[in-house]
């Protein structure tokens, strides 16, 4: 999945939680659901997002059903390097979750390709 946003602009992500014969896995399932961003280039973390979690707690929600939604924020779509002007950058989230007290595990890319604005304030 690909997101775009421009820098400094708020965005979401929506995507359902599975395990690995692809059922929706409860909320009541999960041990642990972390977010890891960063930017492609470099590897620069991205606003101390390094393995956080994200179950219930700070930009992550997840439903009864598994339905996890992640709210950026603006601070999270900042620019690393210095594209020229209209140009963009690449951040990947790094989403992991584990269920049955860890013994399983899934992991999820999502590309969020950030523009730079020809003028920010």
């Amino acid at each position: 999945m690909t997101i775009e946003v421009n820098e400094r602009n708020s965005c979401r992500y929506t995507g359902q939680l599975k395990d690995q014969t692809g059922t929706a896995l409860p909320l009541a399932a999960l041990t642990t659901v972390t977010l890891t961003l960063y930017d492609v280039a470099t590897g620069s973390i991205i606003g101390g997002l390094d393995h956080a979690s994200i179950l219930n707690a700070g930009r992550g929600t997840v439903s009864a059903g598994g339905l996890l939604t992640i709210d950026f924020e603006p601070a999270d779509n900042q620019l690393v390097g210095t594209p020229a002007a209209g140009l963009s950058e690449r951040h990947i989230a790094e989403i992991e979750w584990t269920w049955n007290s860890g013994a399983g595990r899934g992991s999820k890319d999502v590309l969020i390709v950030v523009k730079q604005l020809a003028k920010t304030s």
